[in-house]
């Protein structure tokens, strides 16, 4: 076991990515039991989740071996599953630009169309009660609130507000 730093958000990541940079596996029990309730409110599930990717910045700032793959013998799964994660909210913005910029052909005047009827459903989910919407509806603003908490995340990670401690 190696010492993490205590304002680490993420430890449940960090221990065994730790253990997995020392040339060790890590092996999950198959019959353990964990219990954990989940959100009771779209609020409650943006908090953890700002808070989760947050501790995903810090801990790709940190720990820099993560992204060379001759060190990180997870890296596709690393950078797949945590990395991406973090560059939807400019992923997102760059489909939209594009489309914007290539209205002149009629294939990305659908694509444009598309995205701003996603990002509509999204809004109505947001005015109607996310869980009174159908799942049409809800698919859009639960993807577009992981972004806008991906955002929060990054702000709270650049500027430290984020807490350690859950509440």
């Amino acid at each position: 076991f190696e010492r993490i730093p205590d304002d680490t958000l993420l430890d449940d990541v960090l221990i065994p990515m730790k253990i997995i940079s020392r040339g060790y596996r890590v092996v999950f029990e198959p019959a353990a039991l964990a219990y954990d309730l989940a959100a009771a409110s779209p609020r409650q599930e943006f908090v953890r989740k700002v808070r989760t990717i947050a501790g995903t910045f810090q801990l790709f700032a940190r720990e820099h071996w993560l992204f060379n793959p001759f060190r990180n013998r997870v890296w596709f799964e690393t950078l797949s599953h945590k990395g991406l994660r973090l560059l939807t909210p400019v992923l997102h913005a760059v489909i939209l630009v594009a489309n914007v910029g290539l209205l002149s052909i009629p294939a990305y005047r659908w694509l444009l169309a598309g995205q701003v009827a996603f990002y509509l459903a999204a809004a109505t989910a947001l005015v109607l009660g996310q869980r009174r919407t159908v799942v049409l509806i809800r698919v859009p603003y639960t993807m577009c609130l992981l972004v806008w908490a991906t955002v929060v995340g990054f702000v709270y990670f650049a500027t430290r507000q984020q807490q350690v401690t859950w509440d």
